[in-house]
């Protein structure tokens, strides 16, 4: 059996080869979003696919597509269109949660695109709910969002991104999305 130390190096090595992994600098009250450019991470990042998203509600969605790995989404004007991502994460049998210390987005967006809201979920709970995020890029980033307090996740992690989208250039592309793991070994 992988203890929590074994599977915290395992997981967080291969993921940092892939996306660089590292702390970003927000840790503020409630949250901040920054650019992930900073030291290696010390906790473990489960991360997926972006094109593995499902549309919640295709309502002011124009065009979905997969390309180059990547979820596009382009939405009609003045629309959202909210994004659910299923997010691996080891159980561990412990009879505690884990806590969720930060979400990791890898994305970018035209002009007239934002990640504006995110829903953490825990099965059929709500962990978290963030507003307001205007979070954009027009080339690849991570961003890293720190939960402050971090939540505690016991069954099956969920994230739901809302989309907003203006008038003109209105296509975000996202390549994956991740949750932070605070461990303790």
């Amino acid at each position: 059996m992988v203890d929590a130390r074994q599977w915290s190096q395992m997981f967080t090595r291969s993921r940092r080869a892939f996306f660089g992994a590292a702390v970003g600098l927000g840790a503020g009250f409630g949250m901040k979003a920054a650019p992930a450019r900073a030291t290696m991470a010390r906790q473990p990042i489960s991360w997926v696919h972006g094109n593995s998203a499902t549309v919640v509600d295709a309502q002011g969605l124009e065009r979905d597509r997969v390309e180059d790995n990547a979820r596009v989404v382009h939405g009609r004007s003045w629309s959202r269109v909210p994004l659910h991502f299923a997010v691996p994460s080891l159980a561990l049998d412990t009879g505690s949660g884990q806590r969720v210390t930060a979400i990791w987005i890898r994305f970018k967006a035209e002009q007239g695109a934002l990640i504006s809201a995110m829903t953490l979920h825990d099965c059929e709970r709500t962990l978290t709910h963030r507003e307001n995020l205007a979070l954009q890029h027009v080339d690849w980033d991570d961003v890293r969002i720190a939960l402050d307090p971090p939540c505690l996740m016991s069954r099956s992690l969920g994230l739901t991104l809302e989309c907003s989208f203006s008038d003109v250039a209105r296509q975000i592309s996202i390549s994956a999305i991740g949750c932070e793991f605070g461990m303790t070994v």
